[in-house]
């Protein structure tokens, strides 16, 4: 398996996509949104820029993507836990964030 960040976001997307047809908060939903639209953003820059996968920053963010992509496919079978999978992915966008300096600021 591949072990980029192009794919684990992308991954991470469709975890997130899926998280929207849920039953859930109006709030839930814009947060999610958000989240998603960040996601696509570093996506962008992710393809456009030259990023070494050698460094601890680019390591923690594959890692910190995985996890958020986990707690997204564990969170279908319990919204209660969408919250923990919105902070997840917060966590893992700031990582990726750290290494691609998008040059624009994003609020999240």
């Amino acid at each position: 398996m591949e072990n980029t960040l192009r794919k684990n976001l992308i991954d991470t997307i469709n975890e997130l996509n899926k998280l929207l047809y849920l039953s859930i908060t109006d709030e839930q939903i814009a947060n999610l949104r958000k989240k998603r639209k960040l996601c696509f953003v570093l996506l962008e820059e992710v393809i456009e820029q030259e990023i070494s996968d050698e460094t601890d920053e680019f390591k923690e963010a594959i890692v910190a993507l995985q996890e958020a992509t986990s707690q997204a496919k564990e969170v279908k079978n319990d919204i209660e836990k969408i919250s923990k999978a919105i902070s997840k992915i917060s966590k893992a966008t700031k990582q990726v964030e750290k290494i691609v300096k998008v040059g624009i600021d994003i609020v999240a």
